[in-house]
């Protein structure tokens, strides 16, 4: 210890000595890395620099490369100085980065910036024309002739009517089928079984969805300008009655599905997992499977003598067309896993990943694995995801929280490379507003449902779904 106290007095009398208080704790950096560079440049390795010269700083060193600079033969501790210009007091010049605009080495946030330049631009000029014939356009103080008096689209984001992202509001249901996509809220608690409010999770998705554009700078996606999506309002569900509940829901994601329309589900309580999947299975003669991220299992046969948010899976995996053995669950763990639930497992013979399989393999792995289960034999799969897989520090908004979840990355990663081979259907599930904070589970369910749009729409799989409907819709 006491030597190590000496090399370090010695480094900082040396650099106080070049009057350069600052330098002691960089006092070998540039002797390193010139000794480095003078290697692969293939310089005798004897011309390493002075111990002199490697007791200087980076600045002091520097400027005397400059001051020698005289003649071009002029070396300091064996090395040619840089130019002049990069030796200005204080200045640290890196030789070693490549630009990353160089389209050699770009970085991804530069291709995303030239990549940008490709997306049209028609819809968004559609939309400002529409807002300002229906919004009156702005006073004459305005000098943004694209703002209208009264709000009609996207901006403000803190005001006007909030529809999903501000998406065109079906009030027609009929017309449903005009749109790729269709987001539909199914605000249903009535299979709770711990804490309520999951009813309100449609309204609080749709509140913090004014705060995205449908534009993301990563993958190059702009949801307005490459597909067509609707706002489809809510199905009249009954809260006192759970089996009509079911019927109506699987009646309103039937239709949806019926039209071509893919249906995006805002939940509820994940008791909505079996008629939301009844409903499109309904509407098709093929075989569907399912990809579940939960840490619950969700799948006895009843919970409280009823059909509750803790049996979807045991009841969907029923319907004929939808096998228990393309049935994928992702995130399965912790201490809320009923050993009802762990019998039907194996009765079933489905598909299990838990955080420690997902630790073990990685998500990428994970996800390769679930995919080819779930399209086995299969033309459609349908992602069902609840918030409650996530960590639960990050989404304190819902009724069963479990700690030992996804990271958010790690969630979106998932969630993107599932839909990257396409949906017939998806649904976000146990978002409850009255539990959250600033919104932030909310948010966190509405980045899942936009990134799985994204997702299909960069991978042209936005529209295919609707090559599996093959059947007349009858009213359930």
């Amino acid at each position: 210890m006491k030597s190590v106290l000496r090399g370090l007095a010695k480094r900082k009398s040396l650099a106080q000595n070049n009057n350069d208080s600052s330098s002691w704790g960089t006092t070998t950096l540039l002797g390193r890395t010139l000794l480095r560079r003078g290697r692969r440049r293939g310089l005798d390795a004897t011309e390493s620099l002075s111990p002199k010269d490697e007791g200087r700083s980076f600045t002091t060193l520097a400027a005397s490369m400059a001051h020698n600079n005289n003649n071009a033969t002029t070396k300091v501790g064996g090395y040619r100085p840089p130019p002049a210009k990069y030796c200005q007091t204080q200045q640290h010049v890196r030789w070693h980065h490549p630009d990353p605009r160089d389209l050699k080495h770009a970085t991804k946030g530069w291709k995303a910036a030239l990549a940008e330049k490709a997306i049209p631009e028609s819809a968004h000029a559609a939309s400002i024309e529409r807002e300002l014939k229906l919004g009156l356009r702005g006073s004459s103080s305005i000098n943004d002739k694209t703002i209208p008096t009264f709000s009609r689209g996207e901006l403000p984001h803190f005001a006007g009517i909030n529809t999903f992202m501000k998406a065109p509001y079906c009030e027609d249901i009929s017309e449903v089928g005009k749109y790729d996509a269709a987001v539909v809220g199914v605000p249903f608690d009535g299979g709770t079984t711990y804490r309520p409010g999951t009813r309100f999770g449609p309204q609080g998705i749709r509140r913090i969805s004014a705060l995205y554009t449908p534009y993301n700078y990563e993958t190059g996606v702009d949801l307005r300008e490459q597909m067509s999506l609707c706002d489809a309002g809510d199905i009249f569900t009954i809260p006192a009655n759970i089996e009509k509940s079911f019927d109506q829901i699987s009646n309103g994601v039937g239709y949806i599905a019926s039209t071509g329309a893919m249906p995006i589900i805002l939940g509820g309580d994940h008791s909505i997992g079996f008629p939301t999947v009844r409903g499109i299975a309904a509407q098709t003669t093929k075989n569907i499977g399912i990809i579940h991220v939960d840490r619950h299992a969700d799948i006895q046969e009843y919970d409280l003598d009823e059909r509750m948010h803790t049996t979807p899976y045991f009841h969907a995996t029923n319907i004929p067309n939808v096998k228990p053995e393309n049935l994928v669950q992702i995130g399965i763990g912790g201490w809320q896993v009923p050993r009802a639930a762990v019998k039907e497992i194996r009765n079933k013979r489905t598909n299990v990943f838990t955080m420690s399989d997902v630790e073990d393999l990685g998500i990428e792995k994970v996800v390769e694995m679930a995919l080819e289960k779930a399209w086995d034999g299969c033309d459609a799969v349908y992602l069902s995801y609840d918030i409650d897989s996530i960590e639960a520090g990050f989404v304190p908004g819902t009724g069963w929280p479990e700690p030992g979840g996804f990271l958010p990355r790690e969630a979106l990663k998932l969630v993107g490379l599932v839909a990257a081979e396409g949906l017939c259907g998806m649904e976000i599930v146990e978002v409850s507003p009255p539990y959250d904070v600033s919104d932030i589970t909310s948010l966190m369910g509405l980045r899942i449902c936009v990134d799985v749009m994204g997702a299909m729409v960069s991978h042209g799989k936005m529209g295919k779904h609707r090559d599996i409907i093959d059947k007349e819709f009858v009213p359930f």
